[in-house]
């Protein structure tokens, strides 16, 4: 993980939707 938060709110939400993603799928 990158410690660069000039993105981090898109980052987030992206890793909110994968963490839900990959919630649902396991």
């Amino acid at each position: 993980m990158s410690n660069d938060h000039s993105h981090a709110p898109n980052l987030y939400a992206k890793g909110i939707l994968c963490n839900a993603a990959a919630g649902a799928a396991a």
